[in-house]
């Protein structure tokens, strides 16, 4: 799975791994070690109620998936 934040000024950070959760929690976190405030985060699989916790409590406002609940 793949997990990619983008930012305000257009940028993307993307990250990947075996597990959504992992490949979220790796974006996030290289996000917050350089400081960075996504502003929506982009996953490769589908938006579950934790995905959209994970979001929230990251301050991101907006959460994309290719795929349904």
């Amino acid at each position: 799975h793949a997990a990619g934040l983008l930012f305000a000024d257009g940028s993307l950070l993307a990250r990947e791994d075996v597990g959504r959760h992992n490949a979220v929690d790796k974006a996030i976190g290289a996000a917050w070690r350089e400081g960075r405030q996504a502003r929506a985060l982009l996953v490769t699989s589908r938006a579950s109620y934790e995905l959209v916790h994970k979001a929230a409590e990251a301050g991101i406002g907006w959460l994309a998936a290719i795929s349904a609940p």
